[in-house]
């Protein structure tokens, strides 16, 4: 099982690295700011490697929004 979510996992960050690199950037150094912080925390290593999972898929709801969107320059009209 742990096997199958770490494919979920690295099909999704796929996904979100080939549709945004900023996103994919992002999410990476998210993960490792929120592994540190884990880690600060005194999180055991099981611990901390969820956090960084969870961390690496924070934006995984921009897959849902179309790209015009997300790439619009200035302000979003109603």
């Amino acid at each position: 099982m742990a096997a199958s979510y770490e494919a979920v996992v690295v099909a999704l960050t796929t996904a979100l690295d080939a549709r945004d690199e900023y996103t994919g950037q992002h999410s990476a150094e998210t993960a490792d700011l929120a592994a540190a912080v884990a880690t600060r925390l005194g999180l055991t290593a099981h611990e901390v490697a969820e956090v960084r999972q969870v961390a690496v898929l924070h934006d995984i709801g921009k897959l849902g929004i179309p790209t015009e969107i997300l790439t619009k320059p200035g302000a979003l009209t109603a």
